[in-house]
């Protein structure tokens, strides 16, 4: 597939897929005879990684460490060992964040509903004890 077909398939605009090549994240794709690139099923694979990584807020270096770990043996098992439990720490600590956010959005959800459902209350004749 060409960039803009990996571009649709993945949410991806065409320049973070080229910025990616660039940095190395995601490996050079094949060139068709016209010098276009064609991209495979592992690139589709590699940038659904690459976004999640970046969702999550992990910076380019650590990527870059974490995708060569991924793709290859590791020559420093500790190192890998610690990044990793440093990125999971991380993770779950923004989920603990997420959630304490999504609690509070839901408890002001509750406060409105009653509110919103009063408000309508209110217009109607003969609503609610009025």
């Amino acid at each position: 597939m060409r960039i803009g077909e990996l571009a649709r398939l993945t949410g991806t605009p065409p320049e973070n897929i080229r910025f990616y090549e660039r940095e190395g994240l995601l490996p050079a794709p094949e060139r068709s005879r016209n010098n276009y690139r064609r991209y495979g099923p592992a690139h589709v694979e590699r940038l659904y990684l690459i976004r999640n990584y970046r969702a999550s807020g992990i910076g380019l270096d650590d990527m870059r460490n974490l995708l060569g770990w991924t793709h290859r043996e590791s020559p420093e098992p500790e190192l890998l060992t610690q990044a990793v439990r440093d990125h999971l720490a991380y993770v779950e600590e923004r989920m603990a964040q997420l959630t304490r956010v999504k609690e509070h959005l839901l408890a002001l959800e509750r406060q409105a509903v009653p509110s919103a459902a009063r408000e309508i209350c209110e217009e109607r004749p003969g609503c609610g004890g009025s």
